[in-house]
C-alpha cells in the first residue's frame, strides 16, 4: 500500500512529474477548438526550432507518403491537417517526457504504444469509420500508467515484467498484487492531470476488455478499436503468445464480426503497417518479424509451457513422496512412543 501512496504523491506533488510543454498544451487546446486556424498551430510549432525540424523529418517520413519533400511547417500543416499535426506532436513530445534508451523494456514499452496508435488508426478505416475521434492518440497513450511505473519504479517494474515473462502471467495483475494499483488506474490519473481527451481516459479504462465504462457510452467504438490494436502489438511485444492469438481471434470475432481467418490476415498486417510505415525508421524503432515468426515463438513457448509444467509435476510428486515417508515415520515414531508409555 505504501508504494501506491507514494504513486499518488508523485501525481499530485511531485516538481518533476511528467508534465506536458508549453507548446504542446497549446496544440492539444487549439486542436480541441473546430474555429482554430491552420496558421495557428503553425505558428506555435515553428516557434520551437527543436520540434520543428523532428516534426519535418516525421513528415517527410515514408509513412505520409507525400511526393515532395516538405521544407515549411505551414505547407506540412496545409496538407495533413491540424488533428494529424497534433498527433505527430504529442508522439515527439512523449519521446521528451520518456526518452528512450534506458532500457530494453522502455524501448520496447514505446515502440509497443507506436504499433497500438498506428493499428487502431488501420482498424478504423478497415472498419469503414476513418474519422473516429482522437483515435490514433487513444491508442498511442493506451498504456500511459506502464510509463509511469518504469520511470519512478524502474527496478522494481523491470522485476515484475520479467517474473510476469518468465511465469507466463499478466502484468497487471501482479501489478495489483505489489503495487495495489495497475498501470490502467495510474495512466487514467496522468490522463486526467494532463487534461487529455475523454476519448483518451476511454481507450486506458477500456484496456482489458475493450468495453467503454460507465459514463463514457460515446466512446464505445473508440476503446473497442484500441483494444484490438493493443491486443494485436501484445502479440509481437509480449509473452504468452498462443493464448494472445486465440484471445485476439475470440474478440475480433465479438467486437468486429471478424472470422478466423480474417483475424490472422490482420495480425499478419502489423509488420508491415508498423515497419513499412516509416516511422520505425524516421523514430529508429526495431523492425518487427513476421506474423510466421511469431507463429513459431508461440509453439515454442507452449513447449517450453509443457516442459515446465511436467519438470513441476514431478517436483510435486517427488514432495508428496518425501511428505509420505515422514508422515509414516512420524507415524512409526508415534506407535513406538506409545508402546513405551504403555
Amino acid at each position: 500500500m505504501l508504494i501506491h501512496t507514494n504513486l499518488q504523491n508523485i501525481i499530485d506533488q511531485a516538481e518533476d512529474f511528467p508534465s506536458l510543454s508549453g507548446n504542446i498544451q497549446k496544440i492539444l487546446s487549439l486542436a480541441a477548438n473546430p474555429d482554430t486556424s491552420l496558421k495557428e498551430v503553425a505558428d506555435i510549432i515553428a516557434r520551437d526550432a527543436s520540434l520543428t525540424t523532428r516534426f519535418l523529418r516525421m513528415l517527410n517520413s515514408a509513412f505520409f507518403g507525400l511526393k515532395n519533400k516538405i521544407t515549411s511547417i505551414h505547407t506540412g500543416i496545409s496538407l495533413l491537417g491540424i488533428q494529424v499535426v497534433r498527433d505527430v506532436a504529442l508522439t515527439l513530445s512523449m519521446l521528451d517526457i520518456f526518452p528512450l534508451g534506458r532500457s530494453r523494456y522502455y524501448t520496447q514499452l514505446f515502440e509497443r504504444s507506436i504499433t497500438t496508435a498506428l493499428m487502431s488508426d488501420f482498424i478504423s478505416k478497415m472498419n469503414g469509420q476513418p474519422d473516429t475521434e482522437d483515435i490514433y492518440l487513444a491508442g498511442l497513450l493506451q498504456n500511459l500508467g506502464m510509463f509511469l511505473f518504469v520511470r519512478y519504479l524502474p527496478n522494481e517494474y523491470f522485476k515484475f515484467i520479467e517474473a510476469a515473462w518468465r511465469y507466463h502471467v499478466e502484468l497487471d495483475q501482479l501489478e495489483k498484487i505489489h503495487l495495489k494499483i495497475n498501470h490502467l488506474e495510474t495512466g487514467l490519473m496522468v490522463a486526467r492531470r494532463w487534461n487529455l481527451p475523454e476519448s483518451v481516459q476511454c481507450s486506458i479504462a477500456a484496456r482489458l476488455t475493450g468495453k467503454a465504462p460507465a459514463g463514457m457510452d460515446a466512446y464505445q467504438n473508440v476503446a473497442r478499436i484500441t483494444f484490438l490494436a493493443g491486443m494485436a502489438a501484445d502479440v509481437y511485444y509480449f509473452w504468452n503468445k498462443a493464448s494472445r492469438i486465440a484471445l485476439f481471434k475470440e474478440k475480433s470475432k465479438e467486437l468486429l464480426d471478424l472470422t478466423p481467418d480474417s483475424a490472422v490476415d490482420l495480425l499478419s498486417s502489423v509488420p508491415q503497417i508498423a515497419n513499412d510505415g516509416g516511422l520505425a525508421d524516421s523514430l529508429q524503432f526495431h523492425a518487427l518479424p513476421a506474423f510466421e515468426q511469431i507463429e513459431r515463438r508461440a509453439e515454442e513457448e507452449i513447449m517450453q509451457i509443457h516442459e515446465d509444467n511436467i519438470k513441476n509435476y514431478k517436483k510435486l510428486v517427488m514432495l508428496y513422496i518425501k511428505s509420505y515417508k515422514l508422515e509414516k515415520e512420524l507415524h512409526t515414531l508415534r506407535s513406538q512412543r506409545a508402546k513405551k508409555e504403555s
